[in-house]
């Protein structure tokens, strides 16, 4: 079912907020421009959890090179999973961050707590070099 309240898309199907692919150990997570929705930020932090659950040493990055706007919500499950990740002796990359994201990582030190790449190359590089 889906009708549209207020030019907002309304369904009852799950959206899915992001594309995986895999290389090797590392899970890469393309993010779409959904992130300021709350319902894919929920999704996403659904997804993600039973993804690294169970997994020994998480390799995590999240391209966000299609992702205009974020919301508050969104940035407190980024530096949730960071700290799941981080529990799970493993580490979560982000990249392809736009400027004004950017500005709103800065402003509640997410730049200090989650490491950020220019570019999807630039966090593989990190990871092999580590």
């Amino acid at each position: 079912m889906v009708n549209l309240t207020r030019n907002f898309l309304v369904t009852d199907q799950p959206i899915k907020p992001f594309i995986v692919n895999k290389q090797g150990q590392i899970s890469v997570l393309r993010l779409k421009d959904l992130m300021h929705e709350q319902q894919a930020v929920t999704q996403l932090k659904h997804d993600v959890r039973q993804m690294i659950e169970g997994t020994d040493k998480p390799r995590l990055i999240l391209d966000m090179q299609d992702v205009n706007r974020i919301s508050s919500m969104m940035l407190g499950v980024i530096m949730a999973l960071n700290l799941r990740v981080k529990r799970q002796d493993g580490e979560m990359r982000m990249c392809h961050i736009q400027p004004d994201i950017m500005l709103a990582f800065s402003l509640v030190k997410l730049d200090v707590i989650v490491s950020l790449d220019d570019t999807l190359e630039d966090s593989y590089e990190a990871f092999e070099s580590a």
